[in-house]
């Protein structure tokens, strides 16, 4: 085991919990039989979602990461209540160490074993999805009547921003600021991580309000610039 398969095992520890993917415990183990060193990621979602699609959760992250990731083939997920999980759990506990814990004991669950290397628990903010939405503002010839176009676009993960996170305008060549004839805010929506499940159904009262809400944001900041507009909210494009 080096230093660089634990911090780069570390930098994927970090991307998973950032996401909000459960890491319950992870662990580097050299199982005797197989005398090679594989990354262990315990985690509920294999509970909750089965195997195949726990994988492809953590496939995502990995797709998304700004690494050159070589631990596809040294990774496997198990289940929170896996007994292998259970008996590194009772290590994790019994001998508590920030800098990672080493045991030689021969076993894990029904697993033989030369050594594992335990990280300690991931501390890393847990980031719920974020739902993007964007209000562009239409002014209605010369004057301060502005029509709105609301658009909800992609779900971001592992976003820490959140609220109105963007205005933008264009000026032709001569304009002075404030008599633009158009103006976009970008907002981000803080929503509950089954919004993320695409088997979840979203019932259409809630989207309603959530476009109510990023619309009373972007309104504000677009009042900041334009604190006279008369704002006419029309069509909504998912």
């Amino acid at each position: 085991m080096v230093e660089d398969q634990i911090d780069l095992g570390k930098k994927l520890i970090d991307m998973l919990a950032e996401t909000g993917f459960d890491v319950t415990a992870a662990f580097w183990v050299k199982a005797s039989e197989e005398g090679s060193w594989f990354l262990y990621i315990a985690s509920e979602a294999v509970d909750r979602l089965g195997l195949a699609a726990a994988y492809r959760e953590v496939y995502r992250v990995f797709k998304s990461a700004p690494y050159e990731w070589d631990l596809l083939s040294e990774m496997k997920l198990i289940g929170k209540d896996n007994p292998i999980t259970r008996d590194v759990l009772e290590i994790r506990n019994r001998f508590a160490n920030r800098m990672g814990t080493r045991s030689r004991r021969p076993q894990l669950g029904n697993l033989a074993i030369d050594e594992v290397y335990i990280y300690p628990p991931a501390e890393a903010e847990k980031l719920w999805p974020r739902q993007f939405f964007e209000v562009t503002y239409y002014r209605q010839g010369d004057t301060n009547t502005w029509r709105a176009v609301t658009k909800r676009s992609k779900l971001y993960r592992g976003m820490k921003a959140k609220g109105v996170v963007a205005y933008s305008t264009a000026r032709w060549e001569g304009q002075k600021e404030g008599s633009e004839k158009f103006a976009t805010v970008s907002v981000l929506l803080e929503v509950d991580p089954r919004f993320d499940e695409a088997n979840v159904f979203i019932h259409p009262n809630v989207w309603e309000v959530m476009t109510h809400q990023a619309r009373t944001m972007a309104d504000e900041a677009f009042k900041t610039h334009h604190p006279d507009a008369v704002i006419e909210h029309g069509d909504y494009e998912d």
